[in-house]
């Protein structure tokens, strides 16, 4: 079970890495040539899939698909990776308004243990990414100001997993977060 964990943390960090250059094709060949060590053949399958995906939309939806055939989760939580630097001592993970309308819905999976919803979360400096779980989030049905200005998320790898067909209300819900994270259509509002 840890080899595959670990595994699962490496193919986030190469699929963040890919969603980074997503055009630029030598770096992502660049990438799956340095994959060595990963033994599970099916996630390296997938990435193989990802890099020589020439179209960037495929590519991205291939990246999404692979977390959802992977089976990283259940269909109650997503993943949500933030990017730290060694002086973080916390880093804001959801916005205050989206806390108060859900802490009674939803809880925070770190290394297996749960928190109760909050704004911040203390991090220990690792390996330049704080990777928790939002538990809880079929019980959502007010998203509004979700990741409000939290700008160190960078990468939600099972958000098509994210069944917004109960949420009445998801304003400015990513408003303010890192230029880099990617959002489905569904929670871009027209």
């Amino acid at each position: 079970m840890k080899e595959y964990k670990e595994n699962i943390n490496e193919y986030c960090n190469i699929c963040i890495d890919i969603m980074k250059n997503v055009e630029n094709k030598e770096r992502n060949y660049e990438i799956l040539n340095n994959i060595n060590e990963i033994s599970n053949n099916r996630i390296l399958e997938y990435i193989k899939s990802v890099v020589e995906e020439k179209n960037i939309k495929n590519k991205l939806n291939l990246i999404f698909e692979a977390f959802d055939k992977i089976g990283i989760l259940n269909d109650d939580m997503i993943t949500l990776i933030y990017k730290i630097n060694p002086n973080d001592n916390s880093i804001k993970i959801l916005d205050s308004v989206f806390v108060k309308n859900n802490k009674d819905n939803c809880k925070i999976i770190y290394e297996n243990k749960e928190f109760e919803l909050s704004e911040y979360f203390n991090v220990e400096y690792k390996n330049q990414k704080l990777m928790i779980k939002l538990k809880g989030i079929s019980r959502i049905t007010n998203a509004n100001k979700m990741f409000y200005e939290c700008i160190k998320l960078v990468f939600i790898p099972d958000i098509q997993k994210f069944d917004v067909s109960n949420i009445s209300e998801m304003n400015e819900m990513f408003i303010g977060c890192s230029a880099d994270l990617i959002i489905p259509e569904k929670f871009i509002k027209k």
